[in-house]
């Protein structure tokens, strides 16, 4: 009997050892996926990533990226509406990127369509009236090239100048235009603007914390068409409502998009603020009056949702460089102006401002110190939009970073708005980078300076 319970005892143990070494096996060629999926042109989010053998799926967040407990030998099947759909051996790699190629009739219908929404702000469609001799295969062949150049081919460009020269050039070669004046090369040009993404030269992945981004919101609507903004929010969530500052992109209101300034929104999302970095209409469409009209929107949708994502309305800034510099000062400057609100959205709202900090700041004081080389005669919306020439007591604070040796917008800018600010009893540093020329702000030592201003003044 006591054999018979000693082997019935070691082949039970032998039986439960097996089942948890089979378990442990199992659990081993477990792994936690984790990717990005995007095309060409920027992240997907709506993309589904399911693993055909167990069947588990999941669905890109607005980063692209997307995390699944799979086995290790997995294969997923990538879909997502308007693209070929990829199938992708695991083949134990912890993490999988994956680029998708768009379905070729998706993605000329996706064209015309943008083309269409763009019509209001860029009236393109109208100047090819105007501008193409005939109805000509050759015409639509080009436009077509150029098009799928700026949005998918090579979007992330600082301007679509060089797809646009190769487009205009082919159509003066084959005789498809009866104009040359312009018109249809700037109205060519703001459409590509509006179909490039641009990118930052940053390398985020490396050196910024991650946060959570809302992209592509739309914040005004002018005449039909409207300017988006992307949303960068503190990975932890806070108990009481949080600053915000908004990033303004420089490019001398003509070049740029968002994306060029996302860097330093998301450095500061994850320094426990609320970031919006936005777009705005640009010289080729409209003029740099019709640029404070979209800043001072953004501002207002700030506010129109500041419940919805824990803002704090009396701690919101401005931050930007050289022409976006110019639109946070005038942010700062000019408070509820009515003259300057335009006819944006959220008009309930104030568009006043707490603090402001400006790279390279053109602060239009008239000197001719900017821009170089004016005329005589200034254009006409010059003062309306001059920061120097609004400055009042009750203005935000304002931190100036200019370099030296600036030889595009003179060190004089902001040292003359600097000495008003002080003049008029108003929270102001200016810090002079010795050596530096324009362009010396695309990296988070000069944004930690900002911080560190913003801070000071929410505090």
């Amino acid at each position: 009997m006591k054999n018979y319970l000693k082997n019935r005892f070691c082949f039970i143990a032998t039986i439960a050892c097996g089942l948890f070494a089979v378990h442990l096996t199992a659990f081993a060629q477990s792994i936690k996926l984790v990717g990005t999926i995007r095309d060409n042109r920027e992240v997907l989010q709506w993309v589904q990533v399911k693993d055909k053998q167990s069947g588990k799926k999941v669905i890109t967040d607005a980063d692209g990226r997307y995390e699944l407990e799979v086995g290790s030998n997995a294969i997923l099947q990538i879909t997502a509406k308007g693209y070929q759909s990829q199938t992708v051996q695991l083949e134990n790699k912890p993490i999988i990127n994956v680029l998708l190629v768009p379905d070729a009739g998706y993605l000329h219908k996706t064209l015309l369509k943008k083309i269409k929404e763009i019509e209001p702000y860029a009236h393109f469609l109208q100047a090819e009236k105007q501008t193409v001799v005939k109805s000509n295969p050759l015409y639509y062949r080009a436009r077509l090239a150029y098009i799928e150049n700026v949005y998918f081919e090579n979007p992330h460009v600082q301007s679509p100048d060089k797809a646009l020269k190769v487009f205009l050039d082919y159509c003066k070669t084959q005789n498809l235009l009866n104009d040359f004046s312009g018109q249809f090369a700037k109205a060519a040009r703001t459409l590509g603007f509006e179909l490039i993404t641009d990118q930052s030269p940053v390398n985020m992945d490396e050196t910024i914390p991650a946060s959570t981004a809302i992209r592509n919101i739309a914040y005004t609507t002018p005449n039909g068409y409207s300017q988006k903004l992307d949303l960068f929010l503190p990975k932890n969530a806070a108990s009481k409502p949080i600053p915000c500052v908004i990033f303004v992109h420089d490019g001398g209101w003509a070049v740029h998009k968002r994306a060029w300034f996302e860097a330093q929104a998301r450095y500061l999302a994850a320094k426990g603020y609320v970031a919006v970095n936005i777009d705005y209409r640009m010289i080729d469409a409209v003029t740099p009056l019709q640029s404070v009209y979209d800043a001072k929107a953004a501002v207002r949708w700030v506010k129109a949702n500041a419940l919805k994502f824990n803002i704090d309305t009396n701690k919101i800034g401005a931050c930007g460089a050289s022409a976006g510099a110019h639109l946070a000062g005038i942010l700062a400057t000019t408070g509820n102006d009515p003259v300057l609100e335009g006819d944006g959205d959220n008009r309930k709202f104030s568009s006043k401002i707490q603090a402001a900090a400006g790279f390279a700041t053109p602060t239009l004081t008239g000197r001719k110190t900017w821009p170089r080389g004016q005329a005589e005669s200034l254009p006409d919306w010059f003062e309306k939009i001059s920061p120097y020439k609004h400055i009042t007591p009750d203005d935000a604070p304002f931190l100036f970073i200019h370099g030296s040796d600036d030889s595009l917008v003179s060190v004089d800018e902001a040292k003359d708005m600097y000495k008003r600010y002080q003049e008029n009893g108003i929270l102001t540093e200016l810090e002079i980078q010795e050596g530096k020329g324009h362009v010396f702000y695309m990296n988070m030592t000069v944004m930690e300076h900002a911080y560190q201003f913003f801070k000071k003044v929410f505090n």
